[in-house]
């Protein structure tokens, strides 16, 4: 398995001394003494990174941290300076207003904070959003002037409208000398910075404003206003969005996907005020996804840089979103049938972060568009909300023989939803599924998905992982390899539909499709030959070191054991040391674990049959009820191959 690296991301505003009269300066400043002691703790500890360098995989260590700035205000330069001093690289978050007009919106809110008169302002708080005080007070949830400016459920330019901007111009002779333009790093010494080889500039939005308040189109407009904004004013455009106020909300982090993936921007960064979000585990690099890093935003004393830290590298987060609460709804949502791939690999993006092959277009179409399979069914069903995907269930089209029959079915493939989805999402999308489909599969579900399906039938699967050199096995047969599907194999695939009751129906388009065009692994034909006649053969994918046989067939257990001896020959050759297989027959599973000292794990395969749909296909009730009947003592032949999932 890849090694994981851990990822903690802290984000900075100002460095420097703490000037409690100046407005501007008394949120977010880490003194310069304790910025560096927080440098030689991360140099101490890791290794300081790129953005790029997380995103690729590239140099990194078990511990790695990023180093960010957001607003990009003047103070931020020392910080900025330290760094490139000591050639570390650094993220620079720039707000075009910001650097345009060198104050904004929240530099507004400061100075109200500082000059004007508390009663007047919770005064005017009340008045100018009554409803919002009252809730809060009710929720427990803070209220005072500074919060309810950066709310999510109100809308930035009402709050600045009717509250913010009256206030600011009743202190506006003391607020106008903190307002003077120089609060910011100019255009300039943004120019200057962009063409730093340790710098990577970031799109922190136009205005500032708290996105999640905002509608789809605004959220949009924002984004992209900054984003033509930086490629004008730096000649390259950005390729990460650093998210104002940074809190991880799945809307938000939706909406904002469909705005920045089409630009081509590489991740996102967030803020997170719960130690367990801010660390994230790399384990390859990222091609199609984008990434979402949460970032701790950077204590004021070394001691708790040194304790938040720390707890982060022992909680470290494998998605960002695993560590978003469940918040489950009854809002009205739309069951949707799609082979539309866009939708689908960017939901992928925050429900599946780090699998970046689940957001690759091209594997998409692999593994649906050219499923020989497919027909005319639909890719997948997904719950939509208010235009958002929040849970899908893919339907990986397989074709099934029943004795005698042939029909079609699916695997339930990557079946999951958000944390925030409807009470029901997720068993919609099942029965809908089993609702359409004569057969449905279920391939090593986890324990927990498991629990769905009880009332199903039920395979037990052993899946076995051995090394390329502890074969015990007479290498009585000659060994064939081909990278292509060969005819003379015809006549054993035919015999695994004649010797098992129940299982997936192969031939070459099945082969060709599912192993010789998988885009994530090298495929190969293993056939043993006695004389000249074929007497067993193995699929294998290779990926990096490990041997995967993906489907196989042997005659005896013993068969099988000298199948498994001669792919550990061609192993050996390709470079390989791991060998993991799977099979449905403990006898074989016994018999290989004690030959080649296998390690073995059980899994379970599960299956469900719509009897009015298999009718249409010939499979009577009769047929339905002694294959259920014999169940326990029916023979299957389940592999890799049964089921939605290979070597990745």
């Amino acid at each position: 398995m890849p090694h994981a690296h851990t990822v903690i991301a802290v984000n900075y505003h100002r460095i420097g001394p703490v000037d409690a009269g100046n407005p501007l300066h008394r949120l977010h400043t880490v003194p310069t003494d304790v910025f560096r002691a927080q440098l030689d703790h991360m140099q101490q500890h890791g290794t300081i990174v790129s953005l790029d360098d997380v995103r690729n995989c590239r140099g990194l260590g078990e511990m790695n941290f990023v180093v960010s700035f957001d607003d990009v205000p003047a103070a931020a330069m020392t910080g900025i300076q330290l760094m490139l001093d000591r050639q570390l690289p650094v993220t620079v978050s720039v707000c075009t207003r910001l650097a345009t007009a060198g104050w904004g919106t929240r530099d507004k809110v400061y100075c109200v904070g500082r000059y004007a008169d508390p009663g007047t302002v919770r005064a005017a708080v009340r008045a100018a959003f009554p409803d919002t005080v009252r809730n809060a007070v009710r929720d427990g949830e803070p209220v005072s002037f500074y919060h309810v400016t950066k709310r999510d459920d109100l809308d930035p330019d009402l709050v600045v409208d009717t509250l913010i901007d009256p206030l600011l111009a009743s202190i506006e002779p003391l607020a106008r000398p903190f307002l003077d333009g120089s609060g910011y790093l100019s255009w300039e010494r943004i120019r200057d910075l962009a063409c730093h080889p340790l710098v990577t500039i970031a799109n922190h939005t136009a205005s500032h404003a708290n996105l999640a308040a905002l509608a789809p189109d605004r959220i949009a407009e924002d984004i992209t206003t900054a984003h033509h904004l930086l490629r004008e004013q730096l000649g390259a455009p950005p390729r990460w969005l650093t998210i104002p106020f940074g809190r991880l909300d799945q809307r938000l982090a939706i909406d904002c996907l469909d705005v920045v993936h089409p630009l081509g921007y590489h991740g996102i960064l967030w803020v997170g005020d719960v130690a367990t979000i801010a660390a994230t585990l790399v384990t390859a690099p990222y091609h199609a996804q984008v990434l979402h890093l949460v970032r701790l935003h950077a204590p004021t004393t070394i001691d708790e840089f040194v304790t938040r830290t720390r707890a982060l590298a022992k909680q470290a987060a494998t998605a960002a979103v695993g560590q978003l609460p469940a918040r489950i709804h009854s809002d009205p949502v739309t069951i949707v049938e799609s082979s539309d791939p866009h939708p689908a690999t960017r939901f992928e993006m925050l429900a599946r972060q780090g699998k970046d092959y689940a957001s690759n277009v091209d594997f998409y179409r692999y593994q649906f568009t050219t499923n020989p399979a497919k027909g005319t069914r639909p890719d997948y069903y997904a719950v939509d909300r208010d235009g958002r995907i929040e849970a899908t269930a893919y339907n990986f089209h397989a074709t099934f023989r029943i004795g005698a029959h042939t029909v079609p079915g699916v695997y339930l493939a990557s079946w999951r939803k958000l944390p925030e989805a409807h009470n029901t999402a997720a068993g919609t999308l099942v029965q809908r599924m089993t609702a359409r489909e004569p057969v449905v599969g279920v391939y090593h579900p986890s324990p927990v998905a498991a629990a769905a399906f009880r009332s199903w039938h039920q395979i037990p699967v052993w899946r076995l992982s051995l090394a390329t050199d502890t074969a015990d096995v007479a290498r009585l047969d000659r060994l064939h390899e081909w990278a292509t599907f060969d005819a003379t194999i015809n006549p054993l695939v035919d015999a695994i539909g004649r010797e098992a009751d129940f299982t997936v129906a192969r031939d070459r388009t099945f082969y060709q499709w599912r192993y010789e065009s998988y885009p994530l692994a090298t495929c190969r034909y293993v056939v043993l030959f006695r004389r000249a006649e074929p007497v067993a053969y193995a699929v294998t994918l290779q990926r990096g070191g490990r041997i995967e046989i993906a489907d196989w067939y042997a005659p005896s257990t013993l068969g099988y054991a000298r199948l498994v001896a001669a792919v550990q020959d061609s192993a050996r050759g390709h470079l390989a040391h791991t060998i993991e297989v799977e099979t449905s027959s403990r006898a074989v599973a016994d018999d290989l674990a004690i030959r080649f000292r296998a390690t073995t794990a059980r899994a379970t395969n599960f299956y469900h049959f719509n009897r009015a749909r298999l009718a249409e296909f010939g499979v009577d009730t009769a047929a339905i009820d002694d294959l259920t009947a014999r169940w326990p003592r029916l023979r299957f032949h389940e592999t890799a191959s049964t089921g939605d999932l290979l070597i990745r």
